[in-house]
């Protein structure tokens, strides 16, 4: 028996071996069949368990790494690594409660790994318990001062607080230890422009084009742009993010021109109109349909830093973007004006997919009170149906808005827009328009800190949460009996 007891050990680790081997090479999907065909006929191994877990998890397949590290940690209550993996998992599927509650039983299981209160901290910030993600990264720092990942924890966590001095405090550190810490330079690049350090700010914001941040890198044919001689040149743009960042860095367009370039932009259908009306465009093309036939390229977001742009420098010539006349005045005609009343656009969610917008939306239902006067009419500026019982009046162009050149031209024909921080705030700015721009806490970083207005955009007022989550009483502070 002991000698059968030896060999399945022996056996065991051979199967772990080679597991992990094959997940380092690559080869996920022959490690998850290796454990699978071994466990067939011997059920009852928690390591064999989490090996199949590694191997699911590269694999994409999520739910059944989690099914397999829960088996493991049935197996074996006291499973360090298998809570600890399944708490991460959780948390990457946004299962943050439950998370959470794999990540305190690894801590209790080894109160002296800085690893578990670091992945509770990053748990605790994506549900907004920012004293607690605080807390555990403080602890995971006094564990072990030199993992980098506790000060970028901790920075992150800080500057959810709104302490950025802290928060760049703790990512400079980080960056001591690990100088090539992609995210880490990214995260100390938001710190310093939301604090009007553009400068820096803007030079550790070109380090995002190495971090895993959703979106597979570009290879180009070309060199990048940093700021070359461009005189005769042809340049191609291209957007990076979203369609408020395109919105926001294509200012830097005709400032190009003036250097005697001839522009290229890529641009998604949903702006392409709306671009292909700036005069210094040349020529306009599909994401990745471009020829090869330019001399240089560069991504919309860097372009601040090509330009060296500090808070002196901004390009703040508005408009910059414009509705078609012939669009302007069909939307004239569909807009009744009789009387008196205020005509205001209103836009109050981003894209729900994605986590940080839905802390900026605000439920349509808190507009309530603005319009309780009937002095004002309001046009919804969102590109899906608001919700039934919005408690709210407003027109729904929802349909009608084919393209931002659509939301460009209804902007066109409104007094005020009152939004949230998305794309429309952008565009309306964009276009000079009186703009009301409701803000979360913290801020996205080109809004700064302490201010009601914005150098991006001279035409538009901020109106900021005092208190996370509170939007009630940003809403009653907004002076709309005013002429604004």
């Amino acid at each position: 028996m002991q000698d059968q007891s030896a060999e399945m050990a022996q056996r065991t680790q051979q199967i772990l071996r080679r597991s992990a081997e094959l997940v380092a090479g690559g080869r996920a999907k022959e490690a998850v069949d290796l454990c699978r065909t071994f466990l067939r006929q011997n059920s009852g191994d928690p390591k064999i368990y989490f090996a199949l877990a590694v191997g699911l998890a590269q694999c994409g397949r999520r739910d059944e790494s989690a099914a397999a590290y829960r088996e493991a940690i049935r197996l074996w209550p006291a499973f360090y690594e298998a809570r600890l993996n399944l708490g991460t998992l959780l948390s990457s599927t946004g299962k943050f409660e439950q998370a959470i509650a794999e990540l305190s039983q690894a801590a209790q299981l080894r109160p002296q790994a800085a690893e578990a209160y670091i992945n509770l901290s990053d748990a605790h910030r994506a549900m907004w318990r920012i004293e607690s993600a605080i807390e555990n990264a403080e602890k995971s720092v006094s564990l072990n001062p030199a993992i980098p990942e506790g000060h970028n924890c901790l920075g992150a966590a800080l500057a959810g607080k709104g302490e950025f001095d802290r928060a760049i405090a703790a990512y400079r550190q980080a960056i001591s230890l690990r100088p090539d810490y992609a995210v880490v330079h990214l995260n100390l690049a938001l710190a310093l422009l939301v604090t009007g350090n553009l400068g820096e700010g803007f030079s550790h914001y070109e380090w995002r084009t190495r971090c895993d941040i959703g979106e597979t890198p570009r290879r180009f044919s070309r060199p990048n742009w940093t700021g070359q001689n461009l005189q005769n040149k042809t340049i191609l743009l291209h957007p990076e993010q979203g369609f408020g960042d395109a919105i926001h860095f294509i200012r830097y367009a005709p400032l190009i021109a003036k250097m005697g370039a001839k522009i290229w932009l890529e641009s998604p259908a949903e702006l392409y109109r709306l671009f292909a009306s700036m005069p210094s465009i040349e020529r306009m093309f599909a994401p990745g349909k471009t020829p090869d036939e330019y001399d240089f390229h560069c991504p919309l977001p860097s372009l601040p830093h090509a330009f060296g742009t500090t808070l002196d420098s901004i390009p703040g010539n508005m408009p910059y973007l414009a509705a078609d006349p012939a669009d302007i005045e069909r939307w004239r005609k569909r807009i009744d004006r009789a009387g008196d009343q205020l005509q205001i656009g209103l836009a109050w969610s981003g894209n729900a997919a994605n986590r940080n917008e839905r802390n900026r939306s605000i439920p349509l239902s808190k507009f309530a009170p603005l319009a309780r006067d009937g002095k004002r009419h309001f046009h919804s500026l969102q590109v899906s149906p608001p919700p039934p019982e919005a408690g709210i009046s407003l027109l729904d162009w929802s349909s009608q808005l084919t393209d931002f050149t659509d939301t460009a031209a209804l902007i066109a024909n409104l007094d005020l827009i009152i939004t949230v921080d998305t794309a429309v705030a952008h565009l309306a700015g964009a276009m000079g328009k009186k703009v009301w721009l409701l803000l979360s806490s913290p801020p996205d970083w080109r809004w700064m800190l302490d201010r009601a207005d914005t150098p991006w955009y001279p035409t538009m007022r901020l109106f900021r949460q005092q208190t996370p989550g509170d939007w009630d009483s940003v809403i009653a502070g907004l002076p709309i009996d005013s002429q604004f």
